[in-house]
């Protein structure tokens, strides 16, 4: 049996990646944020886990133009 690809979330912020990941995690249950791989701890990809879902932000910057719009929904029991 193949192994299936991930598919991931990406999120693009042109600063403060990692508050915003840390943010994300502080609402919901069984998320996480990933340790960074970077040695200086200041990554250009934070990942992490939301709900269980796995997302990215890509810390960019101002060389492409963006739209500020996202969405994503959540659905629980409670």
């Amino acid at each position: 049996m193949r192994d299936t690809p991930k598919v991931r979330t990406c999120l693009w912020f042109d600063g403060e990646a990692r508050a915003a990941a840390s943010f994300c995690v502080s609402l919901l249950p069984n998320s996480r944020l990933e340790p960074p791989r970077s040695a200086d701890g200041d990554p250009r990809v934070v990942e992490f886990t939301l709900g269980g879902a796995p997302f990215m932000i890509l810390k960019g910057g101002l060389h492409s133009q963006q739209s500020p719009a996202a969405s994503i929904s959540v659905s629980t029991d409670d």
